[in-house]
């Protein structure tokens, strides 16, 4: 049973270092989407002067920045990553509550050896 809840504290470590991973990558992703869409938002709000500098230089730039990969389907991949980072909450849950049973399954044993 010992050898049981080190294996258990040992995936709910690595579970917890994937959630931190996925958690900054989430980020990432929500941050690139929001930034895409407010400037997909400014685009049709410009009606100045200012329009022309902003199609000769800011979309130059934005085309170049994503260029490299399709934002489309960033939404997705959020909702997917926020999915997998809650089940593996309630997976690290679960193993919290089997490592407490053991435990007190242990402690039962002991004081029937003793």
């Amino acid at each position: 049973m010992e050898n049981e809840i080190i294996n258990l504290k040992n995936r709910w470590r690595s579970n917890k270092d994937a959630i931190d991973k996925l958690t900054r990558l989430k980020k990432k992703n929500m941050l690139k989407f929001i930034f895409k869409k407010g400037f997909d938002v400014q685009n049709w709000l410009m009606n100045s002067p200012a329009e022309v500098i902003s199609k000769v230089t800011v979309d130059q730039l934005m085309d170049k920045a994503f260029e490299k990969h399709d934002t489309s389907q960033d939404g997705n991949i959020i909702v997917t990553i926020n999915n997998r980072i809650e089940t593996m909450k309630i997976e690290m849950q679960q193993m919290t509550d089997e490592v407490r049973y053991l435990q007190s399954e242990i402690t039962k044993l002991n004081k029937i050896i003793k």
